[in-house]
């Protein structure tokens, strides 16, 4: 509980700390009736104290061997069973169970059935290679039994230090095997000991992502969001859907649910690698194929672009889509005058926009797109010659591109007002 807050002082009077030896081996009882507060927060505290105790209690009376009906009910239904070893309680036991129905191509949703069923996250421990009598031999570990890769980040080292820690590797000696036969016959080997609890809101907080979440942070994502927009949609989103605060605060805690921040950035930066091409030189490849491609879509559009090879040679791309180039035939004001600004800053490689537009009763009118990697007068001019090459023959109301409007607003920008002069 006092992990799941952000200080002790938030719960007071919760429990009754009584010591037994190490800070890390304390005792601690714990009284619902003692939470101070009323609320969603206060219930939400007195649910996570009931189902601690309940815990508690179910580890303490947990003596009664565990039968073959209450095993089978921690397996994926849509399989058939062979129990031939099953020994131990409901909470800690040895099973070994043969089956027809899990083969190479589908125990990969057998494994995510089974995490779902038993909440709990598996990763692979080891991988044997194919036998005279096996396909695949393949040993999976709780994912609170991580590897330890320096000694400041033993659990054991951390809760001596710090009792409230919130720790994720306990050395979990739960395993899993899963080894597939020739002859089509899949043995189940599970040793169940979780040192850990597998149905608290903490233990939630350490599921993997989920696909269906995976796939809504994505389509906010495609909206235009960037990270931290995305996670305040997505909180938004979220709280709507729950009924109370006691079940969007349960479900906020559950990692499987609602990604972490960091979860956010790291599916950002994901997501801009695979269609992006991320923030090196893929990403310019990556904008080719988005022209070529939008050029198929729309025929009528005209697209120039200039890769960016360093200062000597600065991205340019120029577009005049078919209701910029309707503007210019149609709409007399763009003969009159032409307004010319770029906005910066609007994305994590500074790149330049500049929007050409003309006025209209219904506002203002695109006339043309220009996008720079820098706004220096060599770049500036090299842009706007690309733009007058994507423009049509009777371009500003039948001026022309070498013509041109009567008049260009622009703002006090020495660099941008000089190529434009020429």
């Amino acid at each position: 509980i006092m992990a799941s807050t952000d200080s002790p002082e938030l719960v007071p009077g919760v429990g009754n700390v009584e010591e037994t030896g190490p800070s890390h081996n304390r005792k601690t009882t714990l009284n619902s009736a003692e939470v101070v507060g009323e609320g969603a927060y206060a219930d939400l505290i007195k649910s996570a104290i009931e189902e601690t105790n309940d815990l508690r209690c179910l580890l303490d009376e947990d003596t009664d061997e565990i039968d073959a009906e209450t095993f089978l009910e921690t397996l994926p239904s849509d399989c058939t069973y062979k129990i031939t070893s099953l020994e131990g309680t409901s909470s800690r036991y040895d099973a070994i169970v043969l089956t027809p129905d899990i083969d190479i191509d589908n125990h990969k949703d057998w494994l995510h059935d089974y995490e779902e069923q038993n909440n709990t996250c598996l990763r692979k421990k080891t991988v044997k290679g194919e036998t005279s009598g096996y396909l695949m031999q393949t040993y999976y570990r709780c994912q609170h039994n991580t590897r330890i890769k320096s000694p400041s980040k033993d659990p054991q080292h951390r809760l001596s230090s710090n009792p409230t820690a919130r720790v994720k590797n306990t050395n979990c000696p739960f395993q899993l095997v899963l080894k597939i036969s020739r002859d089509n016959v899949t043995t189940i080997t599970i040793h169940c000991d979780h040192n850990h609890s597998i149905g608290s809101l903490e233990a939630s907080n350490f599921k993997d992502l989920s696909k269906e979440t995976v796939d809504k942070v994505c389509k906010l994502f495609e909206s235009g969001m960037t990270a931290s927009t995305a996670r305040q949609q997505f909180l938004k989103d979220l709280r709507e859907e729950c009924e109370d605060d006691l079940t969007f605060h349960q479900l906020k805690a559950d990692r499987s649910v609602m990604p972490r921040k960091r979860d956010f950035s790291h599916l950002y930066e994901q997501y801009g690698k695979e269609n992006y091409g991320g923030k090196d030189s893929h990403m310019f490849i990556k904008l080719v194929e988005r022209l070529h491609l939008y050029k198929e879509q729309n025929p009528e559009a005209t697209t120039k672009h200039q890769m960016y090879e360093g200062d000597k040679k600065p991205l340019i791309v120029a577009i005049v889509t078919p209701l910029m180039k309707r503007v210019h035939k149609e709409i007399p004001q763009s003969a009159e005058l032409v307004f010319i600004d770029s906005t910066s800053n609007t994305e994590e490689h500074n790149l330049k926009l500049f929007l050409v537009c003309t006025h209209h009763v219904s506002g203002a009118l695109p006339l043309g797109i220009i996008i720079t990697s820098d706004e220096k007068e060599s770049t500036l001019c090299e842009a706007f010659q690309t733009l007058k090459a994507c423009m049509p023959t009777d371009a500003f109301y039948g001026n022309g591109p070498e013509v041109g409007p009567s008049v260009i607003l622009t703002d006090n920008c020495s660099e941008e007002r000089s190529a434009l002069s020429q």
